[in-house]
């Protein structure tokens, strides 16, 4: 399946998909000392809707992870949004939407 990762700091707009997707998972690693908080979220037509807000804690130079299986829709020509305070690494595994077939 497509993936979909990288590092932040800041934001991230992923590219616009051209068809329905589903997210199957996610995975963030905190690279930073400190609290990382995390919002993932689904935007299209400059209307953002936040689907997650995750807090990752670390102590000393030990990262905190999380990870989800979901059943996230992305509808057509939307786009994933990522944002975060600290630098944090993230893995969004993508499956395309075949409608009508079993």
């Amino acid at each position: 399946m497509p993936a979909i990762k990288g590092t932040i700091s800041g934001s991230i707009l992923c590219e616009a998909i051209n068809i329905p997707c589903t997210i199957v998972s996610y995975s963030l690693y905190n690279r930073h000392s400190g609290i990382a908080s995390v919002s993932i979220g689904i935007t299209s037509e400059e209307t953002n809707v936040y689907i997650r807000h995750i807090h990752l804690t670390a102590s000393d130079t030990e990262g905190s992870s999380f990870y989800e299986n979901t059943n996230i829709i992305v509808p057509i020509n939307a786009q994933i949004l990522i944002a975060s305070n600290n630098d944090v690494d993230y893995y969004f595994t993508i499956k395309g939407i075949n409608y009508g077939s079993k």
